[in-house]
């Protein structure tokens, strides 16, 4: 059982102060929740935007934050503490976000060779159009994302955390496990990532031509 001092950690707490504080003083609710959430993107920024300039990855942090505090706290007001660490379902939220936003308008090319500075053989005649590409890429994105939300809640906080280079201990933070082990992580992850890729293989997507 995690012990006090161990809650009172950002990461570990199920239910941080400013949630209560959004009955109270909306304000404050919102500047506290801001420092809270942009402090965590600054230090683990969703993967989708690590490629971006640094004035581009403060602007989508910035939407990301709104897009909790926006309408009186309409997403924040969603919560429901299951005894997990807020930050967890934060993290999951925000980076399923961060994807939705990209996704959207195009700026999922992060890391990968730019489509403007495409090597030879992709301008033969035969390779697929920048906009197909881009198009298929955006199609499959949305369907990893569907997938992932049919999933267990511990599913989607691993695979997040996979995604954002999180260690086995941090990972276990996340799910509020004091008591679990680097190999029980790494066991549960290896578990859902099965589940993803059946999930998405039902759907006609392979996901091994993607990661190849």
């Amino acid at each position: 059982m995690p012990s006090p001092a161990s809650q009172d950690h950002p990461l570990r707490q199920t239910w941080p102060a400013f949630l209560d504080a959004i009955e109270r003083d909306m304000v404050r609710a919102k500047r506290d929740f801001a420092v809270f959430a942009y402090k965590l993107l600054q230090s683990y920024p969703p993967r989708i935007l690590q490629g971006q300039t640094k004035e581009e990855r403060e602007d989508w942090i910035q939407e990301i934050i709104l897009h909790f505090t926006s309408d009186d706290c309409r997403v924040l007001r969603e919560y429901r503490n299951t005894g997990h660490p807020f930050a967890a379902w934060f993290i999951t939220v925000a980076n399923h976000k961060a994807y939705d936003f990209c996704r959207k308008t195009g700026a999922y090319r992060e890391k990968t060779t730019s489509l403007d500075d495409k090597p030879d053989y992709l301008s033969h005649p035969d390779a697929s159009d920048s906009a197909d590409v881009r198009s298929e890429l955006g199609e499959v994105i949305g369907k990893v994302l569907a997938c992932i939300k049919q999933m267990s809640r511990k599913c989607q906080i691993l695979l997040q955390a996979a995604a954002e280079e999180y260690n086995p201990r941090e990972m276990l933070a996340l799910l509020g496990d004091d008591a679990g082990s680097n190999k029980q992580a790494a066991d549960d992850l290896r578990a859902c990532r099965k589940r993803l890729k059946a999930l998405l293989t039902e759907k006609g997507v392979e996901l091994d031509r993607y990661l190849s």
